[in-house]
């Protein structure tokens, strides 16, 4: 009779798998502030700044996301987006919640200041904002998944 053991999650192969997933993990060091300067787009574009222009470079941002993404996954080897997206733990999950919660500030301040109050140049600070902190944010988040993917299981 054949039985298959039973993998605990402190177990050396899944240790060792998680350790090989970390060193995957490799962000190149122009993503973070590509996709800040994406958002900083999308928000330059909600807020009006380019006028009628901007209606038709409203899916460049869209595309660049996209693409940026298909760029990832095919210089790591890891998805981002789906159900085998790679998330870390608490810090980690913390981190992307944070992230996820300045870009959405961004995005609805950007039309009510630029649009609807006439505030012009407020679009263009907070595309600022979006590429300072999508950067920062982003390889701090990059950092901690590593981190969290090498340490044990709990």
């Amino acid at each position: 009779m054949f039985t298959v053991g039973y993998l605990k999650p402190n177990d050396s192969a899944v240790a060792g798998a998680r350790s090989e997933l970390a060193d995957k993990i490799y962000t190149p060091w122009w993503y973070h502030p590509t996709l800040g300067v994406l958002v900083g787009l999308t928000a330059l574009l909600l807020g009006k700044t380019f006028g009628t222009v901007g209606i038709f470079l409203g899916t460049l941002p869209v595309l660049g996301m996209v693409g940026l993404a298909f760029t990832y996954r095919r210089l790591s080897g890891v998805d981002l987006i789906g159900e085998y997206a790679v998330t870390g733990r608490a810090k980690g999950r913390r981190l992307l919640r944070l992230l996820a919660i300045v870009v959405g500030i961004i995005l609805i301040t950007s039309p009510v200041l630029g649009s609807l109050l006439g505030l012009n140049w407020a679009p263009w600070i907070l595309a600022i904002i979006a590429v300072v902190l999508i950067s920062i944010l982003g390889r701090a988040y990059d950092r901690t998944l590593r981190a969290e993917l090498r340490e044990p299981m709990p």
